[in-house]
């Protein structure tokens, strides 16, 4: 089952979240052995199939140009995106990419319509009485969340799409 294999990277990208929320901090050494968790994950996936490397060259390429853009989109507007979701982005492409390239399509389709869903949601209702939208904008939306809803709801598409 191939929709099993992008799992623990995205659980990597879901410890990412819960740091994101908690500290508006993501630690790049996460970021990292989360990269070579899913890496060796895919490998071996390759090795229990007894298929050759294709499967690797393509989630790094789909990990590689989703970062890309990310960070082309963090440099766009100075302080909306930091390392960290771009980080986060790539971990998560990563994990999705051996799906192909049209769970990564269907990846930022995902991540754009959760996005403007979060972004409504934590700037326009405030979960506490105590708390003001002005008292709200001033800390960003902790992005790292909808890039792992958006992995897992990926995943689970493409595999309810595949049925």
């Amino acid at each position: 089952m191939v929709y099993l294999v992008p799992l623990p990277g995205l659980a990597v990208v879901a410890l990412l979240a819960y740091s994101d929320v908690r500290t508006r901090r993501i630690p790049r050494a996460w970021t990292l052995l989360g990269v070579i968790v899913q890496l060796l994950t895919i490998l071996a996936y390759c090795a229990v199939r007894q298929q050759d490397l294709w499967s690797i060259v393509l989630a790094v390429s789909i990990g590689s140009v989703c970062a890309i853009i990310q960070a082309a989109l963090a440099l766009i507007r100075p302080g909306a995106l930091g390392l960290g979701d771009v980080g986060a982005t790539a971990l998560a492409s990563l994990s999705i990419g051996i799906l192909g390239w049209p769970a990564a399509i269907l990846f930022w389709l995902f991540m754009g319509l959760l996005g403007i869903v979060a972004m409504v949601f934590y700037y326009h209702w405030p979960l506490s009485t105590q708390l003001t939208k002005q008292s709200i904008k001033r800390k960003p939306l902790p992005f790292v969340t909808v890039i792992v809803t958006a992995g897992l709801a990926t995943t689970l598409a493409s595999f309810l799409l595949s049925m």
